[in-house]
């Protein structure tokens, strides 16, 4: 018998050169493989195609101004998605949109974006120009019960919310005391433990975070037992603030963030963009500017075309998808741009 032969495996394929995302792969080197297109890495290294986009509800807008608020209320037993545009509070249900706005007043200035949560079976929004409204999943919304202290003060404005510990906590309040209007826009107000809409007077009520600094209260978010208070220049967290006048609050970080929908949590973290466009997280665990983390070098909004636009950060919305692990940044580029 002759001796069995010896075969060398020949690569058919050879990528060491690695992904490139030249314009065409025929400027490629043979070592290079072409970007993959719509398709993941798995955690384990694996390949998986985008699910991509369906319909989620076909029903016609009818109408070609702004949508200025969009939410999905997940009540007992139903799901409603929940719009405002066109001075309408509307909620779809089957494809069909029905008109919910009642006797509430809602601006149609695309700037006043609402944000939205959901408390006790209850639709809570506001959006820092109109009374806060409320819609329990039946009939038509109405304004938040806006008593102070069960008085002749009101609530009349926030232009954020969030619910945390039992409780909304509103922030850049607007309210009427001693028939005097005034706008606290360094105030978060929380309403008292348990309720969805019953305001104490002070000092169990308002809260000052850096009176007098110029700055606003733009974002508030939840995590881990922690109320997290942004203004425009800071970052702050509130472990406690109870219904005494004594406040357990810490300013974290003298970075802060410019919108209602800049800020996510995702995880442990909250994600944030800061006044110029880059992205930071922060570790509510943390009490100091150690536990937040620049994360962007580059600031978002930047294209080969135009300068960074400042202006538009306000109206930034972050997204974070649980499914993918990932977060979207929305960004209109310039004051034209409205998508």
């Amino acid at each position: 018998m002759g001796r069995s032969q010896q075969h060398t495996p020949f690569p058919l394929f050879d990528y060491s050169g690695g992904i490139n995302t030249k314009f065409s792969e025929t400027v490629l080197a043979e070592n290079e493989a072409v970007e993959i297109l719509n398709s993941h890495l798995t955690a384990r290294g694996g390949l998986e195609k985008r699910r991509g986009f369906l319909p989620y509800i076909t029903g016609d807008t009818a109408t070609t101004l702004a949508i200025v608020g969009l939410y999905q209320f997940l009540r007992t037993g139903t799901d409603y998605v929940v719009r405002v545009e066109n001075a309408k509070v509307e909620y779809n249900l089957a494809g069909v949109w029905t008109d919910i706005t009642g006797a509430v007043t809602v601006s149609t200035t695309a700037s006043d974006r609402w944000v939205f949560s959901t408390f006790r079976d209850n639709l809570i929004a506001t959006n820092g120009t109109n009374v806060p409204i409320k819609w329990p999943g039946t009939g038509n919304a109405t304004v938040i019960t806006r008593a102070i202290g069960g008085g002749a003060d009101t609530i009349d404005k926030a232009a954020t919310l969030v619910r945390h510990r039992e409780r909304i906590v509103i922030g850049d309040v607007t309210a009427t005391e001693s028939a005097v209007q005034t706008r606290y826009d360094s105030v978060i107000w929380p309403s008292d433990s348990g309720t969805l809409d019953t305001w104490s007077a002070a000092p169990a009520g308002k809260i000052h975070i850096d009176q007098g600094d110029g700055d606003s209260v733009t974002n508030l978010q939840d995590l881990l037992g922690y109320l997290v208070v942004f203004t425009q220049h800071s970052l702050h967290r509130v472990i406690d603030h109870g219904v005494t006048a004594t406040q357990d609050r810490v300013r974290v970080a003298p970075v802060g963030t410019p919108g209602r929908h800049t800020a996510v949590v995702a995880g442990n973290l909250v994600y944030f963009l800061d006044e110029v466009g880059q992205l930071w997280s922060y570790d509510v665990r943390g009490d100091n500017e150690d536990a937040v983390t620049n994360l962007s070098i580059n600031k978002i909004g930047r294209d080969t075309l135009t300068d960074f636009v400042s202006t538009r950060l306000p109206y930034a919305h972050l997204h974070y998808d649980p499914r993918r692990d990932e977060i979207y940044c929305f960004l209109s580029q310039d004051a034209a741009t409205t998508t």
